[in-house]
């Protein structure tokens, strides 16, 4: 069993430590992993207030949405398909800031299983980009050239 004390305050002067000297009997003492998990919940928190709030979100928020939903289902037990299904449904792509749909391309993460620790890749999280979205529907591409139009790709232009 754990137990934290508190130390008797009779024997400590008051003001004799300085102020960023840390309590012993408040330390927390985390494993890196544990640190981490942390940092992507507070992350993913924020997020969900900006998106709550209306907002955009950027890449770090939206990074932190989908990492701790996967770890979220993990925790409960989920398969790695549950896992990854999880990362998928947690953004939106509407719901991104203008550009940010570009950046996120991939996201890995290592999530502990019934079986241990797997990594887990998402390649496109947001699912696949829609070709026309981004430069519309009347572009033309040189296939819909007519022949002899388009750019000379025999080498030298002579026939």
């Amino acid at each position: 069993m754990v137990t934290a004390r508190r130390p008797p305050t009779a024997h400590r002067q008051i003001g004799s430590d300085p102020p960023s000297a840390p309590v012993p009997w408040l330390t927390m003492r985390l494993t890196p992993w544990e640190e981490e998990r942390l940092l992507i919940f507070s992350a993913a928190e924020l997020a969900r207030r900006h998106r709550a709030a209306g907002l955009k979100l950027n890449h770090p928020e939206a990074v932190a949405l989908i990492c701790d939903a996967m770890l979220e289902a993990a925790r409960a037990g989920a398969s790695y398909a549950d896992v990854e299904a999880a990362g998928r449904a947690a953004v939106g792509e509407g719901e991104l800031i203008d550009g940010v749909r570009g950046l996120l391309d991939e996201v890995r993460l290592e999530v502990l299983l019934g079986d241990g620790t797997r990594l887990i890749v998402l390649v496109d999280p947001l699912g696949p980009v829609d070709p026309l979205a981004e430069v519309g529907a009347a572009a033309i591409s040189t296939s819909d050239l007519p022949h002899g139009d388009g750019p000379d790709t025999t080498g030298g232009g002579r026939s």
